[in-house]
């Protein structure tokens, strides 16, 4: 099996090892702990493997301008026609939400409304 176009077993080299490594400072706020362990880790490869930070720079970047847009917006402001464009107009390949906002039940006329809609074709 390939990951990221390698083999499983080089990809792994470079997680498990960091692994029993990786220590996170002490924070009472747990949830952004678990929330960010990923960057951390992320971040350990590439501090610690010459290889893994070569093939990282060698990947094209991606502006995060676009994936922000909507929480710019407001997930929960009603949508309108510039953020319908957006979304039709696949201006994003990705859109990043939020999981501090509660989500009322009713979220009819919303951008957060436009993007499920989107997705079952009704946009």
């Amino acid at each position: 099996m390939r990951l990221l176009g390698l083999p499983r077993e080089k990809l792994m080299s470079w997680v498990f090892p960091q692994l029993k490594d990786l220590s996170f400072p002490a924070n009472d706020n747990l949830e952004d702990e678990n929330y960010f362990w990923y960057h951390r880790l992320f971040q350990f490869c590439l501090d610690g493997d010459d290889e893994f930070r070569e093939l990282w720079s060698s990947v094209p970047k991606v502006a995060a301008s676009g994936p922000h847009t909507m929480q710019r917006h407001g997930l929960l402001n009603p949508v309108n026609r510039d953020i319908l464009a957006h979304i039709r107009g696949k201006r994003s390949a990705v859109y990043k939400l939020t999981r501090r906002k509660q989500i009322p039940a009713d979220i009819s006329g919303t951008i957060l409304d436009a993007l499920y809609r989107s997705e079952e074709g009704r946009y």
